[in-house]
């Protein structure tokens, strides 16, 4: 029996492996065919991400990173020695072939390998390469062994939208500017990551809308998705800027909705509330002046979102826009976790002047609380993507929020200081908040009755507050 059945696998076999000797041919270009690798010649490539950051690069490892976001494949390839001479020998060759060029580094023959580079051009001393040709001798002699060792060379078809490059300094990073270049990419230098604090980048930005951005090294860090997208979007705050801090310096009161309103400074209307903040805010850059306070004055309302009803809520945001008053929606405490009290008004919060506050009365917050509303609104300002939003955090004792997470850029964090009694004691609790409190956050000053006058808070408050509540 075991005779008998013999052919049957013997047949099985061969056909098995003629299925492999085929596909390899297919594969390799004998059969017929050529294969990609044997198509040759530079191919772009269309950066996955329409924002790609690599932080803290070092010059080679930028290169690395910008030949391999903006080059699919290039059969040649540069690679030089770290000496200066070398390098802008390279750099020329590179531009005027558009291919890409990489300092020699230990990690650079896997980038070749990558790239299926069949000629290397070498400048200075470099470490063994497959497809290795040194070029020496002065620009003449060496551009003629280049185009020798080149010969006929297509130049790479280019892409819809070339990326933007973005680098602080483009003489650090000469090797990844000249590979940005020879991809038909725009270079920018920028010494400031958040483009919403550099007018000049966030308009290139803006002018290019679909070019993916790559960014080297320092400033640039986590975060830049979302800036990018909201100077393309044309996020910006009531003002037209796009920060709401710092810049600004905000000036309201707080109240509670019912049959009259429960506003800061007597029971009122609505309307009156926002009329007595428009028309409170100081108007001259004297009054700033004197006092040390820069930039913009804002009006703002905190109404106690907490139990109120939506579409009355939704009527104060309206008339809130309408005067040109930035509203901020405060938490109360309720048996409900924060973060489920924060997503019950999610569609609120939605509008790009509509900012979130927690209010805890004289009880402390938590600080895993105060992170989870924190990260779930900052995930809402970057889906849509919104400006950035005021997230303002009421707190009697700082110290306890000490460890708070600070570093989203869709938010400006405020620790609201709510200290009361005597002034002495709140001048003393402002000027100790800062040694106690959490870093990197805004402070705010609270008012109650009676209530210092403007120029008296900014005497007595200093440095002077981001925002002045009146409750």
């Amino acid at each position: 029996m075991s005779v008998s059945r013999f052919p049957k696998i013997l047949l099985v076999l061969v056909a098995a492996a003629a299925t492999l000797v085929v596909g390899y041919l297919v594969a390799t270009g004998a059969a017929g065919g050529t294969s990609d690798a044997d198509e040759g010649g530079t191919v772009l490539a269309v950066p996955e991400d329409a924002v790609a950051v690599v932080p803290k690069a070092t010059a080679s490892q930028a290169a690395q990173a910008v030949s391999t976001r903006l080059f699919e494949r290039s059969d040649v390839a540069v690679l030089t020695a770290a000496d200066s001479a070398s390098r802008a020998a390279a750099i020329a060759t590179a531009e005027r072939l558009q291919v890409p060029v990489l300092l020699d580094d230990p990690a650079a023959p896997a980038e070749l390998a990558r790239l299926r580079a069949t000629t290397v051009l070498t400048f200075g001393e470099t470490g063994s390469v497959v497809g290795a040709t040194p070029i020496t001798g002065d620009a003449a002699a060496a551009e003629q062994a280049v185009d020798a060792a080149v010969g006929p060379h297509q130049e790479p078809q280019p892409v819809e939208h070339p990326a933007l490059v973005l680098m602080k300094s483009a003489q650090t990073f000469d090797v990844a500017a000249a590979t940005a270049r020879a991809a038909g990419a725009t270079v920018v230098e920028s010494s400031v990551g958040d483009p919403r604090r550099a007018p000049e980048l966030a308009a290139t930005l803006a002018d290019s809308p679909d070019s993916p951005v790559v960014a080297v090294g320092a400033p640039f860090a986590d975060g830049l998705d979302y800036t990018v997208a909201a100077v393309r979007a044309q996020a910006t705050q009531l003002d037209g800027t796009y920060l709401a801090l710092p810049g600004s310096t905000y000036i309201g009161v707080h109240g509670e909705l019912g049959d009259p309103p429960s506003w800061a400074l007597g029971r009122r209307s609505t309307d009156e509330a926002l009329a007595t903040v428009a028309d409170g805010l100081p108007r001259h850059e004297s009054a700033a002046d004197a006092f040390g306070v820069d930039g913009r004055f804002v009006g703002l309302i905190e109404v106690v979102a907490t139990g109120a009803d939506p579409d009355e809520l939704n009527a104060v945001l309206d008339a809130a826009q309408k005067a040109g008053v930035y509203a901020v929606l405060s938490l109360t405490p309720t048996d409900d976790p924060w973060l489920d009290q924060a997503k019950s008004f999610e569609d609120l919060l939605a509008r790009p002047d509509v900012g979130l506050a927690l209010d805890a009365g004289s009880s402390n917050l938590a600080v895993d609380d105060v992170d989870q509303v924190a990260g779930w609104l900052a995930e809402q300002v970057a889906a849509k993507p919104l400006p950035q939003k005021l997230f303002l955090v009421h707190s009697t004792k700082p110290a306890g929020l000490a460890e708070l997470q600070t570093s989203f850029p869709e938010l400006a964090t405020v620790v609201q200081l709510d200290v009361g009694g005597p002034l002495p004691g709140k001048v003393a609790a402002w000027r100790s908040a800062r040694t106690d409190g959490p870093k990197g956050v805004a402070w705010g000053w609270t008012e109650r009755t009676p209530p210092l006058t403007i120029p008296e808070t900014w005497r007595y408050a200093s440095p002077a507050p981001a925002v002045v509540m009146y409750r």
